[in-house]
Formats: structure tokens, C-alpha cells, sequence
């Protein structure tokens, strides 16, 4: 039953946890970078206990202290406290309390809008007060001191407070007493398995909003001879005569007209330019490449990648589509999610890496659009690609 009751309040986070994320794929600042270098968390806790504590549910708190490692993962310090209401009312003013403290794992396995769901794994020192045991058949109460172990699920929701950054924080988790006296609660076993239900907060301890950009140096602007304004002096000025303030080559000539830009592919190391991309022009991300049967990319993809992020960055004007596209091999329903998991992937990537998400939109197209014949392995190499069209 504590099982059941465990999996369906994860199952209800989760879902919340899904849609919130939906509604805002690119909030002003990320959570994981909320954590650093500190982070207190208070959070209001309801306990559903184990039926043979001889307890009813309990009420508490829990405050934890810690910090985000790693985009992944983090760790905290936490204190907690419940109270349980005795069952039945057997010990008038005599209500069961637990005191612990422990230290949690933080886990964010997930990409793309799942990215602040969390597992839970921790562990803390448990002192109890009296605790219904049973004797020989006569109810009595007794302390003790455990060993507890928690594991869990839950959800981060980013907002600002007052300008800084803050998160809502649910969890869901399955806490085992490992007390090892068989003579507490109704003396049927010797370990508690209770559900733990929290919520509360998440705010960020000596917090400072990023430092604006330096202001440029100032440029000092030295008085030249040139006659004709075209920006090259007249001792070495070989055409002196050109119109007034023409645009000229080194020597003071005027050059040839330069060509336009071009939409260019990827170069060979892996560097884009998008200055002379216009809408409808097509760029195939060569080498943007996924494990077998995946959609997680390869470090050389990700080195391709960087070079699109700086290629976006130069062009803040321009929006693009990130188009899928799979080979022919295995069934057209297949392929087609394939397609939409490896978009979305290079997607996620360009966003984690600074590019504004409003500036992409990721699709995926399957086999529909095969650029070479399927029959072949180099054919098929090449249908397997990426693709930035200029919206």
C-alpha cells in the first residue's frame, strides 16, 4: 500500500513537472546554475507511515543546505523533523517524533523540457521518541535511534523572487527505518517503510546577477594627409584623384566590386557562416552525427555544433529549422520518431548553449526527403543528416 501511494504521487509529479516544463523551455535563468555556489531549501512534509508503527500519519518539516555540482547533479546537508499522531489516542500527550540528519543525491538524468525532474537518493541518522512497542502482548513506548534510507522523485519549477531566481519544489520519496528492533510498533518487523510527500522552496544564498559587459576602450583619432578622404594617405596614395571619400582598395585605387556572401556549408573544421544566409537557403550539418540507434550525439557532432552557436550568436537576426533525416532502413513510423528525437536533440544543445529557443524550431522529416539512393551505404550516409533552413 506505502508503495503504491509512493509511485503515484511520483507518477502526479512528474506529469506537473512535464507540462510546467512546456510552458517554459527557455526561463530567464537556468535552476542549474541557481545552486551555485549555495542553496537553502525549507520544505513542509506529510508522512504516510507504515501501518505497523502503530502511528498515525505524521506532519514535519525539512530544512536542506547544498549546492549544484555539475549541470547534472547535486548535493545537500538536511535536517528533518515529524511528528506522528498516535493511534487510537493510546497515549494521551505522548505523541511519537522523529529527529534526523543526513545528506541527499541529487540527480537531472533528463534532457530538453524534462531537464528538472530529479531522482533522490539519500541517507540520515533518525532519532525517534516514543514509539509505540509491543511486549508480550502489552503496548508500551520506547526510543530509538536508525538508520534511514530514502529514495525519490521530483520537480523543480524555476520563478523570480523579487529579481532573483527561486524554484518550487516538489518530492515524492520511500524512506526505510532501518531500526532492527522487532519489538517496535505491533512487533510484525523489524524495518518501517513510510512515504514521504514534501513541498517548498528552493532560493540561492549569496546570489549576484552576472556583470554587465565592459564598455569599450576609446579609440584615439590621429589627424592624416588625405586629400581625397578615402582612408589611405597621399604619400602612398596611387590613385589621388578618386571621387571624394570613395571606397578604395589598399593602394587608393578603387577595387572590384567584392562578390556577395553566400549561404556557406559547414567548413573542414567545422566552422559555419550564416552572414550571407537568406530565407529558404539550406545548410547540411555535416558530421553532426548520433550514437547507433540514438538520439545522443558524438563528441564530433558537438564540435560542430560549438561552430553553429557562434554562428547564431554573429547572426542574432536570423531564425532557422532543424530538420531530422533518416535513411530508409527500418519501418517509415520509426524513422520518422528518430528523426524528431535527433532534432530536438541539436536543438536542446544549441539552447543549453546560449542560443535564444524562440530562434529555433526543430522538425523532423524521416525518410521522406532521401537526397541520395537508399540502395547503397554512401547513399544512405548521406540521407542520415541535419539540416538548418533560414526561416
Amino acid at each position: 500500500m506505502r508503495g503504491a501511494t509512493f509511485f503515484a504521487a511520483a507518477a502526479a509529479m512528474l506529469a506537473t513537472g512535464s507540462v510546467a516544463a512546456q510552458v517554459d523551455e527557455t526561463p530567464p535563468r537556468r535552476i542549474e546554475n541557481m545552486g551555485r555556489p549555495v542553496y537553502v531549501a525549507p520544505l513542509l512534509s506529510f508522512t504516510v507511515d507504515d501501518s505497523a508503527r502503530r502511528t498515525k500519519v505524521g506532519y514535519g518539516g525539512t530544512l536542506a543546505l547544498g549546492t549544484r555540482l555539475l549541470s547534472f547533479a547535486a548535493v545537500e546537508a538536511l535536517a528533518y523533523y515529524t511528528k506522528f499522531n498516535d493511534e487510537d489516542d493510546i497515549f494521551v500527550g505522548a505523541r511519537t517524533e522523529a529527529t534526523g540528519y543526513g545528506g541527499n543525491l541529487l540527480l537531472f538524468p533528463l534532457p530538453g523540457a524534462m531537464r528538472d525532474v530529479f531522482l533522490l537518493a539519500g541517507a540520515a541518522y533518525n532519532d525517534v521518541r516514543n514509539h509505540p512497542l509491543t511486549v508480550d502482548g502489552v503496548v508500551g513506548l520506547a526510543d530509538y535511534d536508525s538508520t534511514v534510507y530514502d529514495l525519490g522523485l521530483g520537480y523543480l519549477g524555476a520563478f523570480d523572487l523579487f529579481g532573483n531566481p527561486a524554484a518550487l519544489r516538489v518530492e515524492a520519496k520511500y524512506r526505510l527505518d532501518d531500526h532492527g528492533e522487532p519489538d517496535l510498533g505491533d512487533g510484525s518487523d523489524d524495518r518501517f517503510g513510510d512515504v514521504v510527500l514534501s513541498a517548498g522552496f528552493m532560493f540561492p544564498l549569496f546570489y549576484r546577477p552576472p556583470p554587465p559587459p565592459p564598455a569599450p576602450e576609446p579609440i584615439a583619432v590621429v589627424a592624416v594627409a588625405d586629400a581625397d578622404n578615402d582612408g589611405v594617405l597621399d604619400d602612398v596614395d596611387q590613385c589621388p584623384d578618386t571621387a571624394y571619400g570613395a571606397s578604395v582598395d589598399a593602394t587608393g585605387c578603387t577595387p572590384a566590386p567584392a562578390p556577395e556572401p553566400v549561404c556557406a556549408p559547414v567548413g573542414d573544421n567545422g566552422e559555419v557562416d550564416l552572414s550571407g544566409c537568406a530565407a529558404g537557403d539550406v545548410v547540411v550539418l555535416r558530421g553532426v552525427t548520433f550514437e547507433f540507434d540514438s538520439a545522443r550525439l558524438t563528441a564530433d557532432a558537438q564540435t560542430i555544433l560549438d561552430g553553429v552557436v557562434a554562428a547564431l550568436q554573429a547572426a542574432p537576426e536570423i531564425r532557422v529549422e532543424i530538420g531530422g533525416h533518416t535513411d530508409a532502413r527500418g519501418s517509415e513510423a520509426y524513422n520518422q520518431r528518430l528523426s524528431e528525437r535527433r532534432a530536438a536533440s541539436v536543438r536542446d544543445y544549441l539552447v543549453d548553449h546560449g542560443i535564444d529557443g524562440a530562434r529555433l524550431t526543430a522538425v523532423g522529416y524521416g525518410e521522406t526527403r532521401p537526397v541520395a539512393d537508399n540502395d547503397s551505404e554512401e547513399g544512405r550516409e548521406q540521407n542520415r543528416r541535419v539540416e538548418l533552413t533560414v526561416m
